[in-house]
């Protein structure tokens, strides 16, 4: 889980979507520590690592390739985010990696164009193979109550293909 804040994609990830394990990435020591509370919490502490990461500077040499998804939870609110972002988790993805995305679609911006943006900063980073490139595989729109609100979410596979 990418620029993580409190965990709460990664920790899901383990807790419902049966992932086996997870680490959980972020630069703010603060929110890092919430994640780890958290994870214990939900009694997943010992599927979760936790690693702080800035994820604006080069990947340390022990995380490349080594992951076979990311997740990116609302993390491209900036418009400047996808180009960072995508030499990170390029860098931390292996061959055959996916992302997993999650983006408010409900925001002043297009979500669709920082979806794009993301693809071609990637496709920068990490060129595909001959004949592929990276876009979104597939995705979804999911209704989620924050704030006594409810919120579209637009879950989205991105991969080579």
């Amino acid at each position: 889980d990418l620029i993580c804040g409190i965990g709460v994609a990664g920790i899901g990830a383990v807790v419902l979507g049966g992932a086996g394990s997870v680490v959980l990435a972020e630069a703010d020591t603060r929110a890092l520590k919430y994640a780890a509370f958290s994870a214990g919490l939900n009694s997943v502490g010992s599927a979760v690592a936790c690693r702080q990461l800035d994820w604006t500077a080069p990947l340390p040499e022990d995380l490349r390739a080594s992951f076979s998804a990311i997740l990116l939870s609302d993390v491209l609110y900036d418009a400047d985010a996808a180009e960072p972002i995508a030499r990170c988790a390029a860098a931390a993805l292996s061959d055959d990696g996916v992302i997993i995305l999650a983006d408010q679609v409900d925001r002043p911006y297009s979500s669709a164009s920082r979806r794009t943006a993301l693809c071609e900063a990637l496709e920068a980073h990490s060129p595909a193979p001959a004949g592929t490139h990276w876009s979104v595989r597939s995705s979804a729109l999911t209704p989620v109550e924050w704030n006594d609100a409810m919120h579209n979410v637009q879950i989205a596979v991105v991969s080579r293909c």
